[in-house]
């Protein structure tokens, strides 16, 4: 793991234990849920199919009725 890796996990585990009002004892809760988090962005970006989103085909749009021969 980089040293940015465990940096960004140790601003983000830090930021949990705030938003959880600074909990005793819960560390490595937070550590390990910040490298999952960490993890998975990781893993996202290395995605191909996540650098490039689909695109969003509009739907057809409906035939008008044919006319009768009279």
């Amino acid at each position: 793991m980089s040293t940015d890796d465990q940096n960004k996990i140790r601003q983000l585990a830090h930021q949990i234990w705030e938003d959880e009002g600074r909990p005793e004892g819960r560390e490595d809760e937070h550590w390990f849920r910040a490298e999952e988090m960490v993890a998975a962005a990781r893993a996202t970006k290395a995605s191909p199919k996540a650098k490039t989103p689909a695109k969003a085909k509009a739907p057809a749009k409906p035939k008008a009725p044919a006319k009768k021969k009279a």
